[in-house]
């Protein structure tokens, strides 16, 4: 009677199972992930060109986007709706933009967030595009959680997998500097807590009130100054030092 009845027993238990969520690639052990995404850098400055490379487990269809540290969405990958973007599993390939150029070039201040998908079926991209291109729009509104970057580019993907089960991951890129001039240096005025000061007493009559112009012209740290510049490869310490 028992071994009449389990077959089926084990079809209803089949037709419950739920669908698998996406998932994140997972952590280094050993085993290799579905999918790796990752920069040639970590930091950049800006109008640096970032290069992007993805390598996938298992043939598949592959979707990489990039959301700035301003919550502006782009898809890196495929760079047109129709362009073919089937990866032959076990490769690495370097994402490259319109042109031929690099991914994409650091144009804002703070994170950014690079995410790459794989799913074994094709995606539906209808809902993001707009008289055969991108609509930027589209992806800027599908992007709902502005402050959880991950969560809202698995937002999108969702709706491009429409229903399908696909695993992904994300890398992220932060811009070191917050202006121009020479890489690696950047001066910025501010009131610090205690820092270099002229002490009045030491300086003569007739050039104390130039000194007290140039506060760093004397090694003396008596308190608050009124201004001063601190350069960004020496953070926290005065230049006059």
């Amino acid at each position: 009677m028992i071994s009449a009845i389990l077959p089926f027993v084990l079809s209803v238990v089949t037709a419950v199972t739920p669908a698998k969520a996406p998932t994140p690639a997972p952590a280094a052990n050993g085993a290799e992930p579905a999918i790796r995404v990752s920069l040639n850098h970590q930091n950049y400055d800006r109008g640096d060109r970032a290069r992007v490379t993805v390598r996938v487990r298992d043939d598949g269809y592959v979707v990489v986007l990039h959301e700035d540290a301003d919550g502006h969405v782009r898809v890196l990958y495929p760079v047109d709706p129709g362009d073919d973007n089937f990866m032959k599993g076990g490769q690495e390939y370097e994402i490259r933009g319109r042109g031929d150029r690099d991914a994409f070039q650091i144009t804002e201040t703070g994170t950014g967030t690079v995410y790459a998908a794989v799913s074994m079926d094709p995606y539906h991209l209808d809902n993001f595009v707009r008289n055969n291109h991108w609509d930027y729009a589209q992806l800027d509104n599908g992007s709902s959680a502005r402050n959880d970057p991950e969560a809202a580019l698995t937002n999108i993907v969702e709706q491009m997998a429409d229903g399908n089960h696909f695993d992904y991951d994300v890398t992220t890129y932060k811009e070191s500097l917050t202006g121009g001039g020479s890489p690696g240096l950047s001066w910025t005025a501010r009131r610090p807590t205690t820092n270099c000061r002229i002490d009045s007493s030491e300086a003569l009559p007739l050039v104390g009130f130039a000194l007290l112009l140039f506060p760093c012209l004397s090694g003396h740290r008596v308190g608050h100054a009124p201004l001063r510049f601190q350069s960004r490869r020496s953070p926290g310490r005065c230049p006059c030092r």
